[in-house]
């Protein structure tokens, strides 16, 4: 999500990290710069979504 109003812009996105938190990015970007806050936030999914490379998987060429 982005909204711009002049030479200021502002928006939010997200990234689910692999130990299952979500890493949220709120930012404003204008004539000073690029400014993000960031937070974290547990969504209870334990793990993630990623496989453990120790468990199985591709075992190389």
């Amino acid at each position: 999500m982005e909204s711009r109003d002049g030479d200021r812009t502002t928006g939010r996105y997200f990234v689910l990290l692999p130990d299952g938190r979500k890493q949220v990015v709120n930012y404003e970007a204008d004539q000073n710069g690029y400014r993000p806050t960031i937070s974290y936030e547990d969504t209870g999914a334990g793990a993630g979504g990623y496989p453990n490379s120790q468990q199985g998987g591709f075992q190389g060429y």
